[in-house]
């Protein structure tokens, strides 16, 4: 007996038997196979989502400086801003918080050098990516925030309106000075996002002279394990320095995971049809 008999006379008859199982059989294969190209477009979606967000954070930042919980010295921004190599070097405070009474929306506080910050992150203060009728008093008042628009918005919050908002460090009163439209570090968590000016956080934070963390770019040309040899060496001991959270260089590695997981689900939904 050839193939063509065995075909016939064994498989034809058994799937004629069968009907509803062999049915059930082709729609979880279709299912399987659908949900593995469902979820290939879901994954980069995510990720793309999940990159941009690190990017409007850390902008141009290819290498970050920290120190302990307390943070470090302002004056090191100087130091890391002559090493050779080095484009630009930013401070930055992070502060997490939560609007008092309402909603309770929890947002971050980002204090900048609002000067300098535009050179690195994909923002600028002084165009129509923000709406900041006075600039100057922006930055004489250490109470000025500025927030998000979509967060403003969505909290019936208006221009030079005050709010309080709890931190770590109690309940504090911000003057709102302007809103940022939903662009660079603004567009982070659906908006939930405030900037302040560096040395206005640093008093409302109480770190007078001290900062969270320094974002440093560098040169074209520079390589990054030889930029974090040298800022290593300048730095005292204790201090890190380390590459962005992630990357598009650990992108890849991200993607791998999600690709074994759901693919791996994915294929057991076949082999169940299949049995």
């Amino acid at each position: 007996m050839n193939l063509f008999n065995l075909l016939r006379h064994i498989s034809l008859k058994h799937i004629r038997l069968q009907k509803t199982q062999l049915c059930i059989a082709i729609s979880g294969i279709c299912l399987g196979v659908a949900a593995m190209a469902a979820i290939d477009i879901i994954n980069v979606s995510v990720l793309r989502s999940f990159a941009e967000s690190i990017d409007h954070i850390s902008g141009k930042a290819a290498l970050e400086i920290s120190g302990a919980e307390t943070g470090l010295p302002e004056e090191m921004l100087e130091q890391v801003q002559k090493v050779a190599g080095v484009e630009y070097a930013v401070p930055v405070i992070e502060a997490n918080a939560n609007l008092s009474g309402g909603s309770e929306r929890a947002f971050m506080i980002l204090g900048v050098d609002v000067l300098q910050d535009h050179k690195i992150r994909s923002y600028s203060l002084t165009d129509d990516a923000a709406d900041i009728p006075d600039p100057l008093l922006f930055l004489a008042k250490k109470d000025s925030i500025l927030l998000s628009r979509t967060m403003a918005r969505e909290e019936n919050i208006a221009i030079d309106q005050e709010i309080r908002v709890q931190t770590v460090q109690g309940i504090k009163t911000f003057k709102v000075r302007g809103l940022l439209n939903p662009e660079g570090p603004a567009r982070v968590a659906g908006g939930d996002i405030a900037i302040m000016d560096v040395y206005a956080a640093q008093m409302a934070f109480g770190k007078e002279g001290r900062i969270d963390r320094i974002d440093v770019s560098f040169l074209p040309g520079e390589n990054l394990d030889m930029m974090k040899e040298r800022l290593q060496r300048v730095l005292p001991e204790g201090y890190a320095v380390d590459t962005r959270p992630v990357g598009p260089d650990r992108l890849p590695f991200c993607w791998s995971v999600f690709r074994r997981v759901w693919d791996s689900s994915a294929l057991w939904s076949c082999s169940s049809a299949c049995i």
